[in-house]
Formats: structure tokens, sequence, C-alpha cells
């Protein structure tokens, strides 16, 4: 399995893809609007400082600095714990966006995205101690996906498959899925056993918190547990050429690591872990798109301009980063 088996828009084009999947229902909805009583500042995520910032951008009414410490690109000011939440359960787009999961395309390529992170981690062999019976808890689980396909990796051996999720109707779609799930509180330190694999996946960019989720969930792990965890890349070359008009920023993405952001913030809860890390969805059709459907590039160069998904993938500057993190 490589990532260009599952990146939807090199395999139908980025307009047919959208379409196919229902995917631009999603990218239309608007954002709620965020009142000012109901927005908070904040130091940034990772390194705790305060206004040691360099402004880049603002898009859709939020900002994005970079941390002059440390270097994450962060919201300074994000919505309040309260407001985050409704977003999560109750804004439009989260339920289509429960519903386009559900369409066999999206379906297909969920499952070739998550069987390729699974076997990244080695999973189920290289995993955790030599015992029969796994264990894997999905953070986010959505509806469930990532442990349909590693419960099947497993097979026939036993699995054990747990989840967390915000999102109602996610959840109760996961669980009409899955026969062997169990729902784990969204409190973490709540949960009362420790686990093989610990997925994060598009989970650090939406919380207030990243450093506390990483460390909660690290303290899940088994003593040879392995971590999955992606993210958006600040280091793509989506970020690189599109500058604001890369669908990285706006509501719910409060903080954007690069790869070297993420080593560091990995490193401080996993110290003793050996990190590998990848990069997936290339972005090339569309920064192809971008460039040649432009009339101010056009004339610079008269001959198509086009962007090897390859290469982009094997210099980790695709659009979503994968870290793996195992045991020495």
């Amino acid at each position: 399995m490589n990532p260009l088996d599952f990146e939807g828009s090199v395999l139908f084009g980025p307009k047919s893809f959208t379409e196919v999947t229902n995917r631009h229902g999603v990218w239309n909805e608007k954002a709620p609007e965020i009142a000012e009583g109901d927005r908070e500042d904040r130091p940034c995520p990772y390194c705790g400082q305060w206004s040691n910032n360099i402004v880049l951008i603002s898009k859709d009414g939020w900002r994005y600095d970079r941390c002059k410490t440390c270097g994450l690109i962060y919201q300074p000011e994000v919505p309040s714990v309260e407001k985050l939440r409704e977003v999560y359960t109750s804004f439009p787009a989260q339920e289509m966006w429960v519903s386009v999961q559900g369409n066999p395309i999206e379906l297909e390529i969920d499952r070739r995205k998550f069987r390729w992170m699974l076997e990244q981690v080695g999973w189920p062999q290289g995993v955790g101690d030599a015992t029969d019976t796994k264990s894997v808890l999905d953070i986010g689980m959505s509806t469930g996906t990532m442990l349909e396909v590693a419960e099947r990796m497993c097979a026939p051996a036993p699995c054990v498959i747990a989840g967390v999720e915000v999102n109602d109707q996610a959840r109760k779609v996961a669980e009409n899925r899955l026969l062997n799930l169990q729902v784990c509180p969204i409190c973490l330190p709540a949960i009362d056993r420790k686990f093989d694999l610990i997925v994060l996946s598009e989970v650090l960019e939406h919380v207030r918190d990243p450093m506390r989720m990483l460390w909660e969930a690290a303290c899940l792990l088994s003593p040879k547990g392995a971590m999955i965890v992606t993210v958006p890349n600040a280091d793509s070359l989506a970020v690189r050429v599109l500058h604001e008009k890369a669908p990285v920023w706006g509501l719910g993405h409060l903080q954007i690591p690069g790869v070297e952001t993420l080593r560091q913030m990995m490193v401080t809860v996993l110290p003793d872990d050996e990190l590998k890390f990848f990069s997936f969805v290339s972005f090339a059709r569309e920064l192809s798109n971008h460039f040649n459907l432009n009339p101010i590039f056009a004339e610079d160069h008269p001959q198509p301009m086009w962007y090897d998904p390859k290469t982009v993938l094997d210099r980790l500057q695709g659009y979503k980063l994968l870290c793996v993190a195992r045991k020495k």
C-alpha cells in the first residue's frame, strides 16, 4: 500500500472526487460566527510563551501566528471550551461529514488510508507484547473506520477495539458498525486500562491544549505500546504555494504543526521512542490546476506545470503528516 492509492484527487481529479463523495457540501458550509465574548486569548500551546510571535495570516476572522521560540503555528485567540464543544457537536458540517464517511468511495479510500498507517507501525505483530490479543484505542474515532481496519488486520486473533468520540451522531454510527466496540469516556484519565496502540488521527489540531492531550494519551500506552498521530502539515507544498488560500486555516484548526514542531511535541511526551515521519495527500493535482488555470502564471509558463505527487510526499511536503512512535 502506498499513499497515492488513497489520494482521492489523484485517483479521480479534484472536482470529481469532491462530487462523488459529497465532500463539496461540507466545504461549502459556512462556519458559524463566534462572538468576541466566546473567544479567549492563549499562549503558545507547545512552549507556553506569550506574545513572542510573528503574525502570519488571518482567515475567516481567525489569526495565525508563528511562535518565535518553538516555531509552532497557532491561533493566539480561540473559541471558549463551551463554544468549541458546540461547534464539534452541533455544527451542520459535522453532521454532513458523518454522512460523507458512509459514502462507498470515501469509505474505501479511508480503509486504504488507515491500513497504510497501521502498516507503518507494524500492526499487529510489531506492536505491544507478544500476546494473542492486541488492543487499540482510537481517540477521535468518528464513525469507527480505523478500528474496523485494525480489527480485520488482527483476524483471526482477537483484538480489543476502543474509541473516544465527542460527536454523538458519529459515535452512534461507530457503535452500530462495530459489534465489539468499547466506547470510552471523553475524559482520558478516566480510562482504566492500557493499550498496545493509540491513534490520534486529525485530532491534535482541534484541541485547545494539544500537549495535555498527548500526555494523557501516552499514559494509556502499554509498556511496549505504539502511537499514531496525524495532523495538517505546516510545511506542506500547499501552504508554501497557496498561503492563506490553503485549506488548513480557519475555525477548528487551532494549531498547525510542521515536521520539526511535531517532532518536538512527540519527543517531549515520548522521549524514549523511535519516531518516523511520513506525509500523505500530495495536493499535486490542485497545485497544478492553480498554476495552469491562472492567467497570471500561464504567460510565464506556456508549458503545463505539473507536480509529481510521489516527490512531494517523499520530501514530507504532503498536506498531511503522519508520525509513528514506537519503543526503540
